[in-house]
């Protein structure tokens, strides 16, 4: 075999690879789709935590953003909290909306600062210098 054939079934081989590689991606980001537009549908009228736990999947993986804002926003419509306002920051900053997922991660501190109950707000506090770099 000679070296150009040898070089063309390598790249053969590799493009083949990668190929699988984002086709498998593909997949399992639409199960995980699946399984979040699932949970919500099932989801009673007032479970503000199904709908801000199905945004929170999309936005970790960067994926079905449109239909994950409109989730927290429905999530925040039922009952506010510092988690489903963290949720919804995150959904922005994935969105490259920083300037709003500032905001969103500011009323989250606030909620939790104005709470009787101690949480941890060290990795809030990270994605507010995170987005604010980036704004």
């Amino acid at each position: 075999m000679t070296n150009s054939l040898k070089i063309g079934f390598l790249l053969s081989l590799l493009i083949a690879f990668f190929s699988l590689q984002s086709f498998t991606t593909s997949s399992s980001e639409e199960k995980i789709i699946e399984k979040a537009r699932a949970a919500v549908a099932a989801a009673d009228a007032n479970d503000w935590e199904t709908y801000a736990k199905s945004a929170q999947k999309c936005a970790r993986r960067n994926i079905n953003l449109e239909e994950a804002q409109e989730w927290i926003a429905k999530s925040i419509a039922i009952r506010k909290t510092s988690k489903n306002l963290e949720i919804q920051g995150d959904v922005f900053k994935a969105q490259g909306k920083y300037e709003e997922a500032v905001k969103s991660y500011l009323e989250s501190m606030e909620l939790v600062r104005n709470s009787n109950i101690f949480e941890d707000v060290t990795t809030l506090q990270k994605k507010i210098a995170f987005a604010q770099a980036k704004r």
